[in-house]
């Protein structure tokens, strides 16, 4: 995964270590060919970070973020209730 410097990209790509980082100095096109170079020619770290996607993808579904979504309003609710 290759992500702009965006906050809520950088976070999952850092948290997971799934992919890098273009900050926004980094965005022409040829800094993108480097970058994808990079993954091209180290198969081993693509390998490691396509595998990190394939786990953070597993816990970054719906269903989980349903589950907090819901937790969180029903406590905010309660708490406007009082």
């Amino acid at each position: 995964v290759i992500v702009s410097d965006l906050p809520e990209m950088r976070k999952l790509v850092l948290e997971s270590d799934c992919g890098l980082v273009l900050g926004n100095e980094d965005r022409s096109p040829q800094k993108l060919a480097d970058v994808i170079k990079v993954f091209w020619e180290n198969q081993s770290l693509y390998q490691q970070k396509a595998q990190n996607a394939l786990t953070a993808a597993e816990t970054l579904i719906w269903e989980n973020e349903q589950k907090q979504l819901l937790a969180y309003y029903q406590s905010a609710l309660a708490t406007s209730s009082s």
